[in-house]
């Protein structure tokens, strides 16, 4: 439940920061958030939430680079380590 509820949140933040600059949500499951940017199908945002054992979580990251048709993956087990990197993307994206 503890992932279906962070999912959530960050769908949120998505939604107010990207959905007026062109982005798309694909698909949204309990664990996992995927979205585009219209009629630009390379640039995908996938954001995949996995609980551990010991109620932390670990956060799987892919992000487009930008002017590239390359993405960059990130794992990170910290979910403050997390948010942080994805506000600041969401930040340089929308430049």
């Amino acid at each position: 439940m503890m992932t279906v509820d962070k999912k959530n949140e960050y769908s949120i933040f998505l939604k107010e920061k990207l959905l007026d600059k062109g982005w798309q949500f694909i698909d949204s499951k309990d664990n996992n958030i995927i979205i585009n940017k219209k009629y630009s199908e390379l640039e995908e945002i996938n954001i995949m939430i996995n609980d551990n054992n010991n109620g932390s979580s670990v956060f799987h990251l892919t992000l487009p680079l930008k002017n590239s048709i390359f993405s960059f993956y990130k794992k990170i087990t910290d979910e403050e380590t997390f948010s942080t990197y994805l506000k600041q993307y969401i930040d340089y994206i929308s430049l």
